[in-house]
């Protein structure tokens, strides 16, 4: 697994916690 994917799921699962957060 490269570093860029990592970069990308963690990004990923930032913007999901931000939006979930928000609609609560």
């Amino acid at each position: 697994m490269s570093s860029g994917q990592i970069i990308g799921i963690i990004g990923f699962v930032v913007l999901v916690l931000l939006i979930v957060s928000s609609v609560k």
